[in-house]
């Protein structure tokens, strides 16, 4: 085990890709660089390095507006964990968000770390991942889901701060450019949307964003059969249809977590919901 005085925090630089890489590998992540390059240059965060200027251990923030943000990416080498180094860095990220209230998605070997620090459940995601079988066939519902165009932007934005209640802009600035995008159209009016993109071992289809969990199932649906292959997906736990639909066309659960927030819960409204993340660490 490191001794916890040899070891030392700083930001996160762009030239720690490699290193921080490495690190999501030997735990067993399948991050790609280019998923790290995409988490850190729409985020921020510290390292821990050792005597020898070795990364050890990362943790990272994504601002989204001015009083909320989303926590993840918190790593620390296998051989150090419950050395200290993940503690240390918890509060460090903490400190930089300052008073926004904080979501993050807990595995069950972090959850006791994140309710030391004052984090409560709010809900649960399942990640289901697989190839979809040849014969899956999109959900259909009364209203037409297209790809997304440009002038579709402004109502995608809006359906978002819906859906979330804060200013995730920057997150969606950062995935468009790399997405294939999917829109609910009823009769010119936007109902949902989600987007596509290379993560991991395939495709992640997140964030979904809908009026309906029919309409969400018709935005994951589609945009599934449309891409084939390895897909993933990370949905709310209670969102039944879209688990069943997964679970048919071949999308085995490939793990469990758990929402967690810290500082006053964010007021619940109607109108859309997200039904599924870009990921666990931007939510």
């Amino acid at each position: 085990m490191l001794n916890p005085i040899s070891f030392s925090l700083r930001a996160l630089a762009a030239s720690d890709i490699q290193a921080t890489h490495a690190l999501s590998q030997a735990v067993g992540w399948t991050h790609r660089l280019a998923d790290w390059d995409l988490l850190q240059r729409i985020g921020r965060g510290h390292v821990a390095a050792d005597d020898r200027g070795s990364v050890r251990g990362i943790a990272m923030w994504w601002p989204q507006g001015r009083n909320f943000a989303t926590l993840g990416m918190v790593i620390v080498a296998p051989e150090l964990q419950r050395s200290g180094i993940g503690r240390r860095l918890m509060a460090k990220v903490l400190e930089d968000i300052g008073p926004r209230r904080i979501q993050l998605v807990a595995t069950r070997e972090g959850q006791a770390l994140y309710d030391s620090l004052g984090f409560d459940v709010t809900g649960g995601i399942t990640q289901r991942s697989g190839i979809l079988d040849a014969g899956a066939e999109p959900a259909v519902i009364g209203t037409a889901v297209r790809s997304f165009e440009a002038g579709d932007l402004a109502a995608i934005h809006a359906l978002d701060f819906g859906a979330s209640g804060v200013d995730r802009s920057d997150m969606l600035a950062g995935l468009l450019p790399v997405s294939e995008g999917f829109v609910a159209d009823r009769n010119g009016l936007l109902t949902g949307y989600a987007l596509c993109r290379d993560f991991g071992r395939g495709r992640v289809v997140g964030p979904i964003v809908a009026d309906d969990e029919d309409t969400s199932l018709a935005l994951l649906s589609t945009a599934m059969v449309k891409t084939g292959g390895f897909l993933r997906a990370d949905v709310p736990s209670d969102a039944a249809r879209l688990i069943d639909w997964l679970e048919r066309a071949g999308l085995r659960q490939g793990g469990a977590a758990q929402v967690m927030q810290r500082g006053p819960a964010a007021p619940i409204a109607d109108g859309p919901r997200i039904f599924g993340l870009a990921s666990q660490a931007l939510g």
